[in-house]
């Protein structure tokens, strides 16, 4: 996550499919949002899409959550006022959510001080969350990859299968965004299935949305707590009911 993606179109879904989850009308859910925050200089903006904050169209998926999301937009000057702040303070997701906005360690030093800094890191988020029964892993490309160990200068990119573990082991239940790569969607998201059962090391009920506008992003659920499978699947299916009546659901696949 970064302050000057704040907004963008992914968001979108984002929100969307977290407030499905926490508004289910059954199972009281409160959120833990890790903002994996990469708060170094970035030089490239080409990430930042926001079609649904000036066209029409785009407001069958979740109406109120996109006229906040366009009030904050209207309350900023220009990119540089972006801040996960905002969306904090908006109200977008439900009272009593816990969010945990420390950026990652910087990507200097050795690689020794960037694996420690990093595990001194995810311990404090640890003890930010508990007691939700639902924690957002939001990195920016999403879970880590075999060319990225811990040590390296780009792992601040990535959430790990071990910080995925230990916090699915804690929840109830664990959502993690993962940015799109160039290999067709059925054989990623079979991967991923297969990566994270492998690190959990038991069997687990998981789902995905993926939103395919201007990109392809997806967030994939992940419990192995049947009352809480039944909130996810309760949850993509009202989105899905809403994407049936919405002339952009074909952007969004739900599985």
């Amino acid at each position: 996550m970064r302050h000057n993606f704040v907004n963008d179109i992914g968001d979108y879904a984002k929100y969307a499919l977290l407030r499905a989850l926490a508004d289910n009308g059954e199972v009281p859910v409160r959120l833990g949002v890790i903002w994996y925050l990469t708060d170094h200089a970035e030089q490239a903006s080409n990430g930042r899409k926001r079609a649904h904050l000036t066209q029409d169209g785009w407001d069958s998926l979740d109406p109120h959550l996109l006229a906040t999301m366009r009030l904050i937009e209207a309350s900023v000057p220009d990119a540089r006022g972006l801040s996960i702040r905002l969306i904090e303070n908006s109200g977008i997701l439900p009272p009593g959510t816990v969010y945990f906005s420390e950026p990652l360690p910087s990507r200097q030093g050795n690689t020794r001080q960037r694996v420690a800094d990093r595990v001194a890191w995810f311990e404090r988020v640890r003890r930010a969350v508990e007691g939700c029964d639902l924690v957002f892993l939001d990195p920016d490309n999403g879970l880590e990859v075999a060319s990225v160990p811990l040590s390296s200068p780009m792992a601040v990119k990535y959430a790990s299968f071990f910080e995925l573990k230990q916090l699915l082991d804690a929840h109830g239940a664990v959502v993690v965004y993962q940015h799109g790569d160039r290999t067709p969607w059925p054989a990623q998201r079979a991967k991923v299935i297969r990566q994270v059962t492998a690190a959990a090391e038991r069997p687990l009920e998981i789902r995905s949305l993926r939103l395919g506008a201007f990109g392809a992003r997806a967030f994939f659920c992940i419990t192995d707590r049947p009352e809480l499978a039944h909130v996810v699947d309760a949850a993509l299916l009202r989105l899905k009911q809403r994407a049936a009546r919405w002339d952009k659901g074909a952007y969004l696949l739900l599985e």
